[in-house]
């Protein structure tokens, strides 16, 4: 394999995190990449955290749409809130298990910001909203049943089963909650910090001259953070 450029790098860590792609794809697109480098990363699969990135870029997107309240308990902001929160779910169980504990509060933290956001009076939680407001809410709460899920729609990690009641809570977040396959990597961190200044040196031996951003941080730094979590959780 030829030598690696500093644009191969810049190209495949910014573009796998930003499409906050799944496993399979993020594994295809940094192993060469590492490789060339000569970065030895026992496991290279998902890069952590980058699905539950973009699904938190989504949602912020929505909560700063400037949707007005005749928007926030339209169909259309339904589906855009729905997809956003699935896309959260989707991106959490893609991660291969035990899944770090991190990964499980990330997720938690954008349903939970989402959730208390609607539930603001400048959106569902408006009195002015009546009934409609009311229901924004009520009918996406724990315990609600105005939906049940459907049998040909159980997610692969089974809950809510075929026709229990679903509701944002029961469908979007109780399955990350109670997780069982989560380990605490908190005390990984020590090994992280090792692991990025070991790719670090190694991707300056390799004299890779890369552009900075114009947020001031550089794309290796992408790569390289990605490197040290993945080395860290295997």
């Amino acid at each position: 394999m030829g030598a690696i450029t500093g644009q191969q790098v810049v190209g495949a860590s910014t573009s796998v995190l930003e499409s906050g792609v799944g496993v399979a794809s993020a594994t295809g697109a940094l192993a060469p990449i590492a490789a060339g480098l000569g970065i030895s990363v026992p496991v290279l699969g998902a890069i952590i955290g980058a699905g539950i990135m973009a699904a938190a870029a989504a949602i912020d997107a929505i909560m700063n749409s400037g949707c007005g309240q005749t928007c926030i308990v339209s169909t259309q902001f339904a589906n855009q809130a729905n997809s956003a929160l699935q896309q959260n779910i989707e991106a959490y169980f893609a991660l291969p298990t035990p899944r770090p504990l991190s990964a499980q509060r990330a997720a938690l933290s954008n349903f939970d910001t989402f959730w208390a956001w609607l539930q603001q009076p400048s959106q569902c939680g408006n009195p002015n909203l009546g009934t409609a407001g009311q229901r924004c809410i009520s009918d996406r709460a724990a315990g609600a049943c105005t939906w049940k899920q459907p049998a040909n729609e159980v997610p692969p990690w089974g809950t809510p089963p075929a026709g229990a009641c679903w509701n944002w809570q029961s469908g979007y977040r109780d399955p990350i909650a109670d997780d069982p396959n989560v380990y605490d990597d908190s005390l990984d961190v020590q090994q992280s910090s090792a692991a990025l200044n070991a790719v670090t040196q190694t991707a300056q031996v390799a004299g890779s001259s890369l552009p900075v951003s114009t947020s001031g941080i550089s794309p290796l730094l992408l790569l390289v953070g990605a490197g040290a979590l993945l080395w860290a959780v295997s």
